[in-house]
Order: C-alpha cells, then sequence, then structure tokens
C-alpha cells in the first residue's frame, strides 16, 4: 500500500516504475518472439499435448492428433519422428495393424531412435526393439555442393553446404575440419533454409583446408556424408585480408551471418526507447500541469516550529 502511494505522490517513483515496465513488456516480447522464431506454428505445444496425453492413455485422442500432426509439411526432422513415435505408440496399444509401417518409417528416418519415455508399457518397448533391430536402408539424404564464401567485412569465411534429396529427415549438418596436420574439429552448421546450413569458419588464411561432412538423424545417426576422416576433402580458402583477424582463431565461431551479427540487441531496438519515452513524456506532463505533490503543510509567515 505505501509503495502504490509513493507511486502517486512521487514523480521520481512512477518514472522509476514505467522504465521497469517497459524493460520488462520488452524483455518478454523478445522471449516470445525468440520462440515463435524457433516454433513459428507451435508444433512443440501439440507435441507436448500428445505426450500427456499417451501418459494418461487418452488413446482415442492421441490417435487422430498425431495423424494430423504429420500431414503437415512444416515440421522439422526431429518434430516429425516425434509424432511418428506418438502415433506407433498409440497404434501398439489399441492393436492397430499399421503400428509396424509407422515404425519402419521412423526408423527409416532415425535409425538409432529411443522412446522418449522409458516408462512406457513392455509391449510398446519390445515393438520399438524390434523394429530398431530390422530396420532396413535409411531415408535417402543426398548431399550436394559445399563452398567457401568469403566475409566481405575481411573475417573469417562462411562454408555452405546444400542439400537435396532427404532434407527434411536431417536435423543437423555438421563440418569436421582440420587445421594442419591436428585432428577434425567438428562445426554444427546452422540451418539457414530447408534445403541449405551454413556457419563461419574460426580460420581465415588462404590455402586449402581438409574437411567432411555428415548429416545427421535427431538421434545423431549419420544419414550421409561426403568425404571422410580417412579421405577428407580439400577446399581454397580465400586469401587473407590485411585487416583480418589472427590465422587461427581459438575463438567460438560465430554462425550467423554478417548481417545478422550486426543486429543491435534488445536495447538498441527503437520501439522499446520510443515506448519509454511516450510513457515518461506523459507522466512528465502531468507532473508539469498538476504541479508537485504535497507532503505537508505550505510554510506560512509564522515559519515553522516544534511544540513542546
Amino acid at each position: 500500500m505505501h509503495y502504490a502511494f509513493d507511486l502517486l505522490v512521487s514523480p521520481v517513483g512512477l518514472m522509476r516504475w514505467v522504465v521497469r515496465s517497459a524493460v520488462l513488456a520488452g524483455l518478454l516480447s523478445a522471449a516470445t518472439a525468440r520462440a515463435q522464431e524457433q516454433d513459428p506454428a507451435g508444433a512443440d505445444a501439440v507435441l507436448a499435448e500428445l505426450s500427456d496425453q499417451l501418459v494418461r492413455a487418452r488413446f482415442s485422442q492421441t490417435l487422430p492428433a498425431a495423424r494430423a500432426l504429420l500431414e503437415r509439411e512444416d515440421l522439422t526432422a526431429r518434430q516429425r519422428v516425434r509424432a511418428l513415435e506418438a502415433l506407433a505408440v498409440t497404434q501398439i496399444v489399441l492393436g492397430d495393424a499399421e503400428a509396424d509401417d509407422t515404425l519402419a518409417t521412423l526408423f527409416a528416418r532415425d535409425p538409432r531412435h529411443r522412446l522418449g519415455n522409458p516408462d512406457l508399457g513392455p509391449s510398446v518397448q519390445a515393438a520399438f526393439a524390434r523394429a530398431r533391430e530390422r530396420a532396413g536402408e535409411p531415408v535417402q539424404v543426398e548431399l550436394g555442393e559445399v563452398r567457401v564464401e568469403p566475409d566481405p567485412g575481411g573475417g573469417s569465411p562462411f562454408v555452405v553446404v546444400t542439400l537435396f534429396e532427404g532434407a527434411d529427415a536431417v536435423d543437423e549438418v555438421v563440418l569436421s575440419f582440420r587445421d594442419g596436420r591436428t585432428g577434425f574439429t567438428p562445426l554444427g552448421l546452422r540451418r539457414a533454409a530447408p534445403t541449405e546450413a551454413r556457419a563461419r569458419l574460426p580460420v581465415v588464411g588462404g590455402g586449402e583446408l581438409a574437411y567432411y561432412v555428415e548429416a545427421r538423424a535427431p538421434s545423431g545417426a549419420t544419414l550421409a556424408r561426403l568425404g571422410s576422416p580417412d579421405e577428407p576433402l580439400v577446399a581454397e580458402l580465400p586469401e587473407r585480408s590485411s585487416e583480418a583477424e589472427p590465422l587461427f582463431s581459438t575463438a567460438q565461431p560465430d554462425t550467423a551471418p554478417a548481417e545478422e551479427r550486426d543486429h543491435p540487441g534488445l536495447l538498441g531496438q527503437w520501439w522499446l526507447w520510443t515506448a519509454v519515452a511516450a510513457v515518461l513524456g506523459g507522466a512528465i506532463a502531468g507532473y508539469v500541469l498538476l504541479g508537485p505533490p504535497a507532503h505537508g503543510p505550505a510554510p506560512g509567515s509564522l515559519g515553522q516550529g516544534a511544540l513542546e
């Protein structure tokens, strides 16, 4: 109650509250935006609800929900595998003959998949174990061109891998490179597009770079490979700029493109400070028009004293 009164009578307290509220609102907005970018269609929320329904044995609800989810074309490789698992578990429990086909599809996309919920019944676990053992060839995944793109700003170059057939089954693309005669260093590539993955190399000097590329399923199983540790491929690196960083950088490589690296953080967003300025302007205007709050009687001609 005392704090609320201070906000009403103290312009400083009011201004502090406004700034804190604006910053908090901006942080919440940014977090929501990041979540929507990672899962724009809310598939993770649907999968979480499916998992809860499986635990509660509500199989009449999980069957149509899993099928509807698998009809979507915007799922990531990891989301599709999880949806296939939910459908397979439901079909096994209900005695659906299509369970074998669902399991075959699941293990073709991810040969080393393990049940997300290890507490499912023994019949479900046994069915998954049998399907894993008799799994055939994994889905056909074709890796295409690998190219090295120089950074116009003179920094370390980007490596870009193109994916062709089976790109929707790939959860991660990893490029393992070797500087000189040392061992290979793995570098995860960011999926910049459904058929393209890229990352920034931590080296900027010209010359040759030995490497190999792996396309991996959600469990880490290799679905396709270009080159190998014994027979790596070789790429020509752009010549080093005179203003570039040292040839070998020990810093963590930046996987974002140059235009994303220059993007300002939350405190650099124009909309945040516009909102703060608007609210503060209104508060200050009200303070000027209404005058300062009275914290006691104004001194008169007799001055101030104390009663004894």
